[in-house]
């Protein structure tokens, strides 16, 4: 009778052993996973989330459309940078410990630097929406899925080699005073410049300047034959205002990066700018034109490329996970890692966790930009 006690105790003990073990997979396979995106919701870069995070939301809600199942298993949670780094560092670390966060999507480049040794210690996938073209070199966890600083600036130093090949002119840069817009010039344009004839001028300015006269009369002063600008956007505004207050906006070439496909300037100031992007920006093609199509109907407004790229960025992602078939992460890198993709922003491919996408100059005529150099 002892013996069918300790028999029957061990098999009671087994039994609760094995619907533990139960719940425990059956917990993990209904486990959802927290997908945070950390964007900059207020401050000085404010202007860039409402597009962004209405292409975040279509692609998310298109995957949920399309693949309900797997959809049930992920949430995607928004968080602010307010426009800083520090803050962005918080966001993060409360996705991270309170929301249970494994994968993060964040923008702009100081936010993103800030975060990556979290990431790496943390072991959480981040998605650097952000033109920082070296950050995936340097962490194992992150993934760029956005055009780099460096595909920008060739496109432009092609053009700039291009005009300046039979007559030398004088080049000025005005750019804002961070490690983007500093690398792209002093480190990618400027060196590769083919002739040597070329007179160089530049100027750096902060976010915050609110008065460009002191600048641009010095560029008018050392008569300037063509002005690479490259900046947010936000502030072309008063750039170009005070240009036309001085008489030098229709006396210069004006080429310029991502900031001027933000439609921060009137159109009549525009006309004439050369402006380095993605192709998709200058020319649609059918799934640009489906995306396109899509938001306006969801949104009643038109998209910008941020747009484009944000629900390129999060339906990679996706798709990742779906093909992963597994929330593991290392998984879901390979897949990320070992695909091409035709997108909302033409053909990318992703080498060494670096999305390259096709890039060429547009030039703005009537409000409209036409591709003219590729």
């Amino acid at each position: 009778m002892k013996k069918l006690f300790i028999i029957t105790g061990i098999f009671i003990v087994l039994a609760l052993l094995a619907t533990i073990i139960f719940l425990e997979k059956n917990e993990e396979k209904n486990e959802v996973n927290t997908i945070g995106i950390i964007l900059p919701l207020t401050g000085n870069l404010a202007f860039m989330a409402e597009p962004e995070k209405n292409g975040f939301l279509l692609s998310y809600e298109d995957f949920k459309n399309e693949r309900p199942e797997i959809a049930k298993k992920i949430k995607i949670l928004f968080e602010d940078t307010q426009s800083n780094p520090q803050s962005a560092v918080s966001a993060a670390q409360k996705l991270i410990s309170q929301d249970k966060a494994k994968i993060l999507i964040i923008a702009n480049t100081g936010p993103n630097l800030a975060i990556a040794p979290i990431t790496q210690k943390e072991n959480v996938l981040q998605i650097a929406f952000c033109m920082e073209p070296d950050i995936q070199k340097k962490h194992e966890n992150v993934f760029r899925l956005y055009e780099s600083a460096t595909q920008e600036g060739n496109a432009i130093l092609d053009y700039l080699n291009k005009i300046t090949e039979v007559k030398s002119k004088r080049i000025g840069f005005l750019y804002i005073d961070q490690a983007n817009f500093v690398k792209t010039v002093e480190d990618i344009i400027i060196p590769g410049l083919k002739n040597e004839k070329n007179k160089i001028f530049k100027e750096k300015y902060q976010l915050t300047e609110i008065s460009f006269r002191p600048i641009l009369t010095r560029i008018k002063n050392n008569k300037i034959d063509v002005l690479v600008l490259l900046g947010y956007g936000n502030e072309y505004k008063v750039i170009f205002d005070q240009m036309i207050e001085l008489g030098l906006r229709d006396k210069i070439e004006i080429i310029g990066g991502w900031g001027f496909l933000y439609p921060q300037v009137p159109a009549k100031q525009l006309d004439g700018v050369r402006v380095a992007g993605p192709i998709f920006a200058f020319s649609e093609e059918e799934l640009s034109k489906t995306f396109r199509e899509n938001y306006v109907k969801r949104f009643s407004k038109e998209p910008n490329f941020d747009a484009a790229y944000a629900y390129t960025a999060l339906n990679i992602l996706l798709s990742s996970i779906h093909e992963a078939n597994s929330l593991d992460l290392e998984v879901i890198k390979n897949k990320i890692s070992t695909k091409e993709f035709d997108t909302a922003v033409g053909k990318i491919t992703i080498i060494n966790r670096e999305l390259i996408v096709d890039m060429g100059i547009g030039e703005y005529v009537n409000a409209k930009i036409k591709l003219i150099n590729h």
